[in-house]
């Protein structure tokens, strides 16, 4: 009887054994399943911190031209100037507005034409408007747009046409 015993207890040892053992491999599973997570995770942060920091660039890249821009409406300003004793320095001006328009291009910048356009919201800022016998036209460009990337990063200022009945006295 005591080999009976002791059959029964080996039995119920190496049942108890297997079932730890079925544990054991279930939460390294487990363990396994986190880690990958974990992993999936932490991959998806980089490419978010990395897109983040190439919109960060390009943002503040924009700042700097919109800010370069300006100079370069002050020199087209000059230019316009119709003073005949004023030659060599308009032709130095003149050098110079060319060089940065160069700069701009280089970079990607690209100016629009808004004259005679249909006037559209994300490209033009309506500043004036005037009687005339078409509607929603620009008439006249006061400040130039200027897109960067495909993306409007200044809208032209510009005059727009409203049929003579609509245009608020």
């Amino acid at each position: 009887m005591d080999e009976k015993l002791s059959e029964k207890s080996k039995e119920k040892l190496k049942k108890s054994i297997k079932n730890e053992e079925t544990e054991e491999i279930k939460l390294a599973k487990e363990y396994l399943n986190d880690l990958k997570r974990v992993q999936a995770d932490f991959e998806n942060y980089v490419k978010r911190v990395n897109k983040e920091k190439e919109q960060i660039m390009q943002y503040t890249k924009e700042s700097m031209i919109l800010k370069f821009l300006e100079v370069l409406d002050n020199f087209e300003r000059a230019l316009s100037i119709k003073d005949a004793k004023m030659e060599q320095l308009k032709e130095g001006i003149d050098m110079i507005h060319k060089q940065c328009q160069k700069l701009v291009l280089d970079e990607g910048i690209k100016s629009f034409d808004s004259l005679e356009e249909p006037f559209d919201p994300e490209k033009h800022e309506a500043i004036m408007f005037e009687e005339h016998e078409t509607e929603n036209k620009v008439l006249e460009e006061f400040q130039k747009g200027y897109s960067y990337n495909r993306r409007i990063i200044r809208p032209a200022k510009v005059k727009v046409s409203k049929k003579k009945s609509e245009v608020k006295k």
